[in-house]
């Protein structure tokens, strides 16, 4: 592996370490904060992919946090840079210090790794049942509002024609207060309390 080490934040070159797998040959340790591309592996060192699921799939990049040197191999734990709040695992052995062809873009393509697509289409899908469950309980509220209002717009055309029977309590004269209420209430001009208040 070359030595070509990046700091993932400052994008200055690192120092190699000189630290070495216990043989003593296999792999040197990586410093904190090393750019990287990897195949990350759950507790039980296998692979698996970026969603959790088994399987191949070199992720980043990411900036190394932490390092266990063993005998033969070194396990690190990983920040992902592109997606907040992910730490993985992965091993020396699974570690790219430059970016694979696939993660190589130009100025008309997307910086996003296919990866992070894949990620993002994973969180959407398991989010359309709920944005689904929203949008039939807003049109169903939208709809009890629109009825709602259809039936008191009839309520207010009946005490136009028929304040007396409409309103039986009260003078004459409140009536136009009453239904002025009732209008004001319709429009969310006031509020229930009040235009109970006013129509008795």
């Amino acid at each position: 592996m070359s030595q070509n080490l990046i700091d993932a934040y400052t994008g200055k070159y690192l120092k190699n370490t000189g630290i070495w797998t216990g043989d003593g040959k296999s792999y040197e340790m990586l410093p904190d904060n090393t750019k990287i591309w990897f195949q990350p592996v759950d507790s039980d060192g296998n692979n698996i992919k970026l969603d959790g699921t088994p399987g191949n799939e070199i992720v980043g990049p990411g900036a190394i946090i932490d390092q266990r040197v063993f005998k033969k191999d070194i396990l690190y734990l990983v920040k992902h840079l592109n997606i907040s709040n992910i730490e993985l695992q992965t091993r020396a052995s699974l570690i790219r210090l430059t970016p694979p062809e696939e993660f190589q873009f130009n100025k008309n393509s997307s910086r996003r790794s296919n990866s992070d697509e894949g990620l993002n289409s994973i969180i959407s899908d398991k989010l359309k049942p709920l944005v689904e469950a929203v949008n039939c309980e807003q049109k169903r509220l939208e709809s009890e509002n629109l009825e709602e209002k259809s039936l008191l717009q009839s309520f207010i055309n009946m005490a136009e024609k028929n304040p007396d029977t409409v309103f039986p309590f009260g003078k004459p004269d409140d009536h136009k207060n009453q239904l002025d209420a009732l209008k004001k209430f319709k429009d969310g001009q006031m509020s229930y309390a009040e235009m109970r208040y006013h129509c008795g």
